[in-house]
């Protein structure tokens, strides 16, 4: 079986539609234009795992201030000026190759992207039970978060338990 983590074309979209609706509840899903604006403004860090010519996993990720949250489902053009951290915005695998692998691959191949960026952190929101995953990348959770952030989050999220996680690009290898 030959993986391939690449850098998202337009065709792949129906492909990450369909993860996104395989992966999460309903109520959660973005639009596709809220997704595809994560690419737009930073295709480098916006990739997808091709396992036999088939898409079967994407993360999206992009420049953004540290401890503050990119509007969710919401389609945006331009980063922030002061974008020093790597958000990173969503990771989802296809049922079948969930537990392959590739999780990291893709996770791996963004953070690279990161650090060439000479970005400070890296960030994202931890929902479903994946701390776990994360802290092997080197992600620690924050708890100091100001309270219109935790409120912003709650608004995607109503739910759900989430945590907060950062990592530093400089030595901090992870996984």
């Amino acid at each position: 079986m030959k993986l391939l983590i690449r850098s998202i074309r337009p065709e792949d979209w129906s492909a990450i539609e369909r993860i996104q609706a395989e992966s999460y509840p309903r109520e959660v899903l973005e639009s596709l234009e809220a997704l595809q604006s994560h690419w737009r403004v930073s295709g480098d860090t916006c990739v997808v795992a091709e396992l036999e010519g088939q898409v079967v996993g994407y993360l999206l990720a992009h420049p953004w201030p540290k401890r503050t949250i990119p509007p969710l489902n919401k389609v945006y053009s331009v980063l922030p000026d002061d974008s020093d951290s790597l958000f990173i915005h969503d990771l989802a695998l296809s049922p079948t190759a969930r537990r392959s692998g590739m999780g990291r691959d893709l996770v791996r191949s963004v953070l690279q992207a990161g650090a060439l960026m000479r970005l400070t952190t890296a960030s994202l929101i931890a929902v479903q039970g994946s701390e776990g995953f994360w802290k092997r990348f080197g992600f620690t959770v924050c708890d100091t978060l100001a309270d219109d952030f935790v409120a912003a989050v709650r608004c995607f999220y109503p739910a759900s338990d989430f945590s907060y996680m950062e990592r530093c690009f400089i030595g901090q290898g992870g996984e």
